[in-house]
This record gives structure tokens, C-alpha cells and sequence, in this order.
């Protein structure tokens, strides 16, 4: 099996992720000396060098100019980006640019108010027109154009000429760079250019030549020189001796070219001033000096790191506090509103502090402050956290500020028992004995058995538990033994659709979970089961306040649960098992807030969100609600985008890279529900789906205990048709509603 594979110096550009899957016994990987191209096309290659432990001899990367000579090991997958013009070199590239004219092998783009220079120039051209533009470096990519012997640069923003900018373009014969603010040519800017006879640099800023290649044969240098338009302002100190001495040999023609600095020669013809006086004896002029090295002057303020850059010609590197190109403007740290909860921000040097409003606390007043932690609520009350402040909810049968009032449950002004019940005060719990035809903890349910409902003609009645059955003689059916000819006529007071369940007494349908509507017809559960489930609703109206309601069960840490925006966007989503809520009105950075607990124990729960104005709200389950605020100018979230349920489509990776959404993989589980303003959103209903299925198989399974009828203790599932009512101590009967003497035993009953 192959092992080690080179690929030195092959003009590479960009390589295709597949390229080397099949090679899985690869340990030595040569990609030295080829012009790589580290857009996001080549993401993907770090990682799979790192994974595979393959030996490289650490390539580096020709382009883009921001990352250049970098290792392609250390950077991170988000330092390969791309922008819109960018494509892939291992596809094929258009034949011409949309911006520019091809007429055979000749490209003109001259006149086209071009800032960056057009993509996929032919390699084939031979003649390429670029003037007239606004372009401020040299394109990159150039050595590729192999065959190019005219490349015209004229009218321009061009200030830098970076050593070797024209590298390998061995067929260049004219070049033209007349009318650009270019104020150095570094020794070999021109080298390798064998073919060059016609180079044109006439300048209106004074230059610096720190030296140009010669190239031999018939070459002419048209400086302004031999256009005899005298606009190059040259600075003739002894940098410049070898060009006096280069155009006094054999008389090139000059013109009308003539010296701008030093104060000694100001003004001398470039042909006629004395060569012996091209000397260094001035004290260095910095500003001429920054033309070729802008650094040197010190532009950058505060102990800020300079760099040279081919567009902005330097960039300032600012230390934390500043900001500025010359980092020469403090940053007010407290001007994002760091602080929340009302908190006051304290900008300090490169930093800033908040003071906290009273009841929040942390370090920018996030927290709130726990009242709880020394409570004082008796007799078994639970204290909840207010801002600074708690509130004692107090056990049945207690009251006050502390819940140290025993009050009597059975009192004649707060008398639970209703409809003739009678109560019986217990200590810390009462109980109520029941009229015939009413039970449940408070005689609130009604329902009919022998004592309150006869059977007609003639049938018995027999009570089983809490129903009551009739046994009819032969000639009689039904529920109340009605002759057996009414039958024929009657139907269904409710006819429920999906197993709903009939409630003859109100003639209404009440559905299993999952389902809604009159006859339980309309299924609101879905199913996602895979990773690009999606299901796309139309956006709601985020001018007002929206209310958002998903009931959803599932084991996956991470999934899509709803996303609605662009740039400005409100994006909800199981991270690591928690929710994350990312919110962004259009007031960068966005904000963003996390459920304390995970919800990916497979069990069902029911998120809350309401989105008012620049905030947020989060309720889940039965916990306390929480609240972010994107503060800024602007107001509210103003969308007009569909509703993203579950998912993502594939080509909105503008969520993840701008951390939206801190994780693409589509929602895998349940839905019972999801809501806007209280409307359901189903899958018939839909404007798209794809991998989403109507019901849930979870909810199919049948658990009696849902409708179940214990008093006290809890219910446990016998079978898919019966249940028992466990009773807690002191507690018996078959819905745990007697109380035990000393002489009872305790038991428990079956139901179905």
C-alpha cells in the first residue's frame, strides 16, 4: 500500500477534501513549494493532517496575503475563509470575468471602478488591461499568467511595489504603472522579468529607488524620464547613483526628469546633474524614508505593534484600551452596556467594573444575589428568591410572613369541602366525606352510581368500584337497559377520532397527547429523525410581543429547536444538553442566556420564550422565568424570514459561522407540541418539511395512570389497561382516601 506521496512543487493551489481518503497507510505527504491558496476550500486539510499523523515538512500558504507563510498545521479551521469571488482552484474556471471584455486571449477590465482586482483571469491571456481602476496593490495570483507579455496597471492607487510582485512572469514585455502613488521600489521588484523592453513609472509623489534590476538586451526605461513629462519627483541622494550613471551611459533619453530632494540637487535634470553628487550626507528624510518602510516613522500610537501592509500600507496593532489606525483613541469599555441587571459600568484602563444594583451580584451583576441562603420559613415552607427580597410559601395548613401560624383547615370562611361535604381538620391535611354523587379531594367531581341513577325496566344495578354497571334482562341493552330498538337510531354523542376519549356527560372529546381539535383529528406531535430534519412555518410578526411554546422529549445533546432571522436573529437550540438562547435586535453582540439543567433525559418538557421589544424571556418546565436584553438603538427584532423548526436548510451556514447557532445538527426526537401566541404549528400545515413525521411512537404507548383517580400517594402502571394506588402511611382504600386505625391493615387496590 502506498505510504509516501510527493507532490513538490506542482503549482498547487487548492487541494479537494477527498483526495486522499483512500490512501489510509499515507505517513509522508509533500506539498513543499506550491502556491496554496488558504481559502475555506482547504479548511478541512489541518485537521485531517493532525488526525492521521501524516508527515508534511510543514507546508506553508501563498494566499490569501493576511495569512501568508503561515503553517497550514497551526492555523484554526475558521482562519480559512472566503469571500464571494472566491471558487475552488480544482474546478473549472469561468472563461472570462463578469466584470471585464475578452476578446481571444486579450482581457480588458480597464474603467471598472475595480477596488479588488477580478477572479479567474485566464491563464491562457496574453494582454491584460487594468487601468483606470481603483485598485491599491499588486494582484495576486500574477505568476500564474504564464503567458501575459502586457500587463497595464495604469491610474491606479497603487503605493507598494513588494519585492518580487512581478516573480516568474518570464514572457512580460510591457508594463505599465504610469499615474499611481507609488513612493519605493524595493530592491528585486522587477527580477526574473527577462523579457521586460518597456517599463512606464511616472509618478506625481516623490519616489525612492532603492534599486531596480537591469535587464539586458534592447530594454528602455520610461521613468517619466523618456515621456518627458518630468512628474516623477525623484530623491537623488546616493541610493539613486547607479540610475544617474545608468542614464548618462550611452545617452538614455531623460527628458525633462529632474531631482526633488536633496535640498542640493532640488530642481538639477536627472541627465545633467554631476553623479559625484549622489551622496548620502543629510541626516535621513523619515517621511521619504516610510515610503518603503511606512513603519519607520512611528505612526503607531500607545506601545502599539506596526506591520506593513500592502493596502493600508501599515496597520497598528492595538494593545487592550485602544482603538483607531493609530491606536491612538482610548476605548470606553462601558460602552457596550457590559453590566446587566441596572448595574453601573466603572471604565478602567484596558478594562471596566460594575456596581451592582442591591440583589445582583458577579462580575457584571449577573447573578441574583441568593435571599434564600439564611431563610427563616417554618413548619416546612419553601422560600422563593426575590430581588433582594424572598417569599415563604407555606405548607397547607400554615400562614403568615414566616408560615408560623397554624390556621384550621376545616375554618367556616375557608372550608375546602364543597357541594355538602363534610370536613375533617387532620393536623397538617384534611379530609373531606363525600355526598353520593360527588367525590374527588374537595366532593368537586360529579359522577353516578346506584345510589343517585336507577337502571330502567327492570335491570339491576351492581356498583363496581366507582362505576356502576346495569345487568338487563334479555330483551333490554345498553347502558341503562333502553329497549333494544332505540339502539338503532342512536350514534355517538362525541365520535373522537385517534383513540380520544369520550366524555358522555359534556358530549366532548378528550384527546391523548398529541392530538387537538373537537374530534381530536388535527396531530400536532411530530417525529424528526435525522440530522437534516427541518421543518420551515411562516415567521411571526416580531413588531409585538411574541409568546413560543415547544413540548419536546429527546436523548441528544444538541439540535436545532427554532430559528427565525439573518443577521438579526432569535435562535434557540439544545447545546451540551442545555438550551441556548442567542437574541440580536440589530444592537451587536448578540446575548445569549443557558437553562441551569439539561433536558436530554429522553423525558418530556416544555420550553417557554417570549420575545418583547430588545428582550428575551425563558421559562422551562416549572422554574423560575429568566430575561436577556440586547441593549442598543435599536428596538426590536424586525424580520420578515420564515420560522426554522428543528433544522437548518443546508445552505444557511450564516447561523453557524456567525454563532448564531453554536451547533448546525437538526433536532432528533419528539415534538408534542410547538406554538406561537397559543396556535399550533403542525406538520400538515407546514410550508416545507423534510425527515419530520406526524405523531410521536412515544406517545403511543398507553399509561393509564394519565386519568388516574388517587387521592394520595402516587399511581403506579400495572399494565397498558390497569393501575394501583400506592398510599403513604397512615392511608388506605382503593384511592388512598381512609384513613387507618390501630386495627386496619393497609392496602391497596387495583383499577382499571
Amino acid at each position: 500500500m502506498l505510504s509516501h506521496r510527493s507532490l513538490y512543487d506542482n503549482s498547487l493551489t487548492s487541494i479537494m477534501p477527498d483526495a486522499f481518503e483512500s490512501l489510509t497507510n499515507l505517513h509522508t505527504l509533500n506539498l513543499l513549494e506550491n502556491p496554496l491558496n488558504c481559502n475555506c476550500h482547504l479548511s478541512w486539510l489541518p485537521d485531517f493532517l493532525k488526525s492521521r499523523e501524516i508527515e508534511t515538512g510543514n507546508p506553508r500558504c501563498n494566499e490569501p496575503s493576511s495569512i501568508r507563510d503561515r503553517t497550514i498545521e497551526d492555523l484554526r479551521a475558521e482562519q480559512f475563509s472566503c469571500n464571494g469571488d472566491d471558487f475552488s482552484s480544482c474546478e473549472p474556471a469561468p472563461d472570462c470575468p463578469s466584470e471585464c471584455a475578452c476578446i481571444n486571449t486579450v482581457v480588458r477590465c480597464s474603467r471598472k471602478e475595480l477596488v479588488t482586482p477580478p477572479q479567474n483571469i485566464p491563464l491562457e491571456a496574453t494582454e491584460l488591461y487594468l487601468d483606470a481602476n481603483m485598485l491599491t496593490t499588486i494582484p495576486n495570483g500574477m505568476e500564474r499568467l504564464k503567458s501575459l507579455h502586457t500587463l497595464d496597471l495604469s491610474r491606479n492607487r497603487i503605493s507598494i511595489l513588494p519585492e518580487n510582485a512581478f516573480a516568474n512572469m518570464s514572457s512580460l514585455s510591457t508594463l505599465l504603472l504610469n499615474v499611481n502613488q507609488i513612493g519605493c521600489i524595493p530592491p528585486g521588484t522587477f527580477t526574473g522579468l527577462h523579457q521586460l523592453r518597456i517599463l512606464s513609472i511616472s509618478l506625481v509623489v516623490p519616489m525612492v529607488l532603492q534599486g531596480i534590476f537591469i535587464i539586458g538586451g534592447n530594454f528602455m526605461l520610461l521613468l517619466s524620464v523618456i515621456q518627458s513629462s518630468g512628474l516623477n519627483p525623484l530623491h537623488c541622494d546616493c541610493q539613486m547613483e547607479w540610475l544617474s550613471e545608468w542614464v548618462k551611459d550611452g545617452f538614455k533619453e531623460p527628458g525633462i526628469a529632474s531631482c526633488a530632494k536633496p535640498d542640493v540637487l532640488a530642481g538639477k535634470l536627472l541627465l545633467t546633474a554631476p553623479t559625484r553628487k549622489f551622496v548620502c550626507t543629510e541626516e535621513p528624510d523619515i517621511m521619504m524614508m516610510a515610503k518603503c518602510d511606512p513603519c519607520i516613522s512611528e505612526p503607531c500610537m500607545n506601545n502599539a505593534e506596526c506591520r506593513v501592509d500592502p493596502v493600508e500600507q501599515y496597520i497598528c496593532t492595538c494593545p487592550p484600551g485602544f482603538k483607531g489606525r493609530n491606536c491612538e483613541a482610548e476605548v470606553n469599555e462601558c460602552e457596550d452596556w457590559p453590566c446587566m441587571n441596572g448595574g453601573s459600568c466603572v471604565d478602567l484602563h484596558g478594562s471596566f467594573r460594575c456596581e451592582c444594583m442591591i440583589g445582583y451580584e458577579g462580575e457584571v451583576c449577573q447573578t441574583n444575589t441568593d435571599d434564600c441562603a439564611f431563610h427563616q420559613c417554618m413548619n416546612g415552607g419553601s422560600c422563593v428568591d426575590g430581588i433582594n427580597s424572598l417569599t415563604c410559601t407555606c405548607q397547607l395548613g400554615y400562614k403568615g410572613d414566616n408560615c408560623e401560624i397554624d390556621i384550621d383547615l376545616c375554618e367556616t370562611t375557608i372550608n375546602p369541602c364543597q357541594n355538602g361535604g363534610v370536613c375533617f381538620d387532620l393536623g397538617d391535611h384534611y379530609r373531606c366525606e363525600c355526598p353520593p354523587g360527588f367525590r374527588g379531594t374537595n366532593c368537586t367531581e360529579s359522577y353516578e352510581d346506584c345510589r343517585t341513577r336507577e337502571c330502567a325496566n327492570g335491570g339491576e344495578c351492581i356498583q363496581e368500584r366507582t362505576q356502576f354497571v346495569c345487568r338487563c334482562p334479555s330483551e333490554f341493552m345498553n347502558e341503562f337497559c333502553h329497549p333494544m330498538g332505540d339502539l338503532l337510531f342512536s350514534i355517538s354523542p362525541c365520535d373522537c377520532q385517534n383513540a380520544g376519549k369520550c366524555d358522555t356527560n359534556t358530549s366532548q372529546c378528550l384527546c391523548r397527547p398529541g392530538y387537538i381539535g373537537d374530534k381530536c383529528q388535527t396531530v400536532v406531535s411530530m417525529t424528526f429523525s435525522h440530522r437534516r430534519s427541518l421543518l420551515v412555518a411562516n415567521g411571526p410578526d416580531t413588531s409585538s410581543m411574541v409568546n413560543f411554546a415547544v413540548s419536546f422529549a429527546t436523548e441528544h445533546e444538541n439540535g436545532v429547536l427554532l430559528y427565525l432571522g439573518d443577521e438579526e436573529h432569535f435562535a434557540v437550540e439544545l447545546f451540551r444538553g442545555r438550551v441556548r438562547v442567542s437574541y440580536d435586535v440589530g444592537n451587536f453582540p448578540a446575548v445569549t442566556m443557558h437553562s441551569q439543567q439539561k433536558l436530554n433525559d429522553g423525558e418530556f418538557h416544555t420550553l417557554q420564550l417570549v420575545v418583547a421589544m430588545r428582550n428575551v424571556s425563558m421559562k422551562v418546565d416549572t422554574g423560575p422565568w429568566n430575561t436577556i436584553t440586547n441593549k442598543g438603538e435599536r428596538e426590536r427584532l424586525s424580520l420578515d424570514a420564515p420560522l426554522y423548526v428543528g433544522g437548518l436548510p443546508a445552505d444557511n451556514e450564516k447561523a453557524v459561522k456567525n454563532w448564531h447557532l453554536r451547533n448546525e445538527t437538526s433536532f432528533m426526537g419528539c415534538m408534542k407540541e410547538v406554538s406561537i401566541d397559543g396556535v399550533h404549528i403542525t406538520p400538515s400545515q407546514a410550508v416545507s418539511r423534510h425527515g419530520v413525521m406526524e405523531g410521536c411512537a412515544v406517545l403511543e404507548v398507553p399509561n393509564p395512570c394519565i386519568d388516574h383517580d388517587c387521592q394520595r400517594g402516587t399511581c403506579r402502571h400495572v399494565n397498558d389497561f390497569t393501575y394501583s394506588c400506592d398510599c403513604p402511611d397512615g392511608w388506605m382504600g382503593e384511592r388512598c382516601e381512609q384513613r387507618k386505625t390501630n386495627l386496619e391493615v393497609s392496602t391497596n387496590g387495583d383499577r382499571g
